[in-house]
């Protein structure tokens, strides 16, 4: 499997795989005792690292290539991996969505919304990331946001929190530079 878009542990850069990482450890405490459903879990690593603290998690993705990885080597009793595309994938209505670095390759916004919605729970959480002020030609991203794009997406969702990360850092503060992260976290309503 080929390292560019997809983190892999073990072949990536360490500092994106460290990036990454810091993400899911950043949400820990969300998951704890949750069903969790991580949607474009790539090579399973966050989800494996909720697993520890979630009463169950399913991680998602439409690689093949990841989710065998995922399998391979981070399976276990309460984790499964599904190779599914996210608007295809159906399941009962979970406590939590975790959906890192996923939203700027997905086309179709709205039926992504729905999909959240149908896949969550009333009341339950919804956390998402995206790139911001991406400064070049991403040929795996459909969209690009600002923090207030990002903040906008899926209106049906009541905002709770939000976190700028830059690198390992996470912060209030958005100083509108290439290679941050939002981090927003709502609740369906």
């Amino acid at each position: 499997m080929k390292a560019d878009e997809r983190v892999i542990p073990g072949i990536s850069n360490t500092f994106n795989l460290q990036k990454h990482i810091a993400r899911y450890n950043f949400v820990l405490s969300e998951v704890k005792d949750k069903r969790v459903l991580d949607l474009a879990c790539g090579t399973g690593y966050g989800s494996f690292l909720m697993s520890l603290v979630a009463k169950n998690v399913c991680g998602v993705d439409i690689s093949g290539e990841a989710i065998d990885f995922a399998r391979d080597n981070f399976e276990r009793d309460h984790i499964v991996f599904l190779k599914k595309d996210i608007l295809d994938f159906n399941s009962k209505p979970q406590d939590i969505i975790i959906s890192f670095e996923t939203v700027e390759h997905i086309k179709d916004l709205e039926a992504l919304e729905k999909k959240f919605s149908t896949l969550l729970k009333d009341g339950g959480k919804l956390i998402y990331s995206v790139p911001l002020y991406e400064n070049y030609d991403n040929p795996y991203h459909v969209h690009k946001f600002s923090i207030n794009e990002g903040l906008s997406l899926f209106p049906s969702f009541k905002l709770r929190d939000i976190a700028i990360q830059d690198g390992l850092n996470f912060s209030s503060k958005d100083e509108q530079k290439p290679f941050t992260y939002l981090i927003v976290s709502k609740i369906k309503i």
